[in-house]
């Protein structure tokens, strides 16, 4: 919930007070939101700039992904065959 009120001096509107209340494990889950998609933003508007560069990455990442995930299941499978 915000609030906003004028504050007035000597009969003058002078400045306004904001009044903010947020619970608190709300408000660092925001914050935690919106610094994440602050570090994300340059890498999202490189894509803009790059598509091919940006396709390339994807696909890239996604054999990696693949690799480890295929690596992962032969270990996982070898160490459960072992008596």
């Amino acid at each position: 919930m915000t609030e906003y009120r004028q504050v007035v001096e000597d009969e003058a509107y002078t400045k306004v007070l904001i009044i903010a209340a947020t619970s608190a494990p709300g408000f660092a889950a925001e914050l935690a939101e919106t610094e994440a998609a602050r570090a994300a933003r340059p890498a999202v508007v490189s894509s803009f700039r790059d598509r091919f560069g940006f396709e390339q990455f994807v696909d890239e990442a996604g054999r990696l992904i693949e690799e480890i995930a295929s690596e992962a299941r032969s270990t996982s499978s070898s160490a459960t065959s072992t008596p």
